[in-house]
């Protein structure tokens, strides 16, 4: 799932998706979606590009 987030953007999860939890594991059920037209009211569409690593702490430094 892309994430907005920079200095000055903190928008967060750029999209949607269905994942199924079960201790341990994430089972991702429907593919990634994103709407980005600028405006947030774009086609939805099925995410293509590369997935972005989260720090190693998981919070934002």
């Amino acid at each position: 799932m892309p994430i907005g987030y920079s200095a000055d953007n903190h928008s967060g999860y750029l999209g949607s998706t269905i994942v199924q939890i079960k201790d341990p594991a994430v089972k991702q059920i429907t593919p990634a979606n994103v709407a980005d037209d600028g405006d947030g009211d774009g086609p939805v569409e099925e995410y293509d590009g590369e997935l972005a690593e989260g720090p190693e702490s998981g919070l934002p430094e």
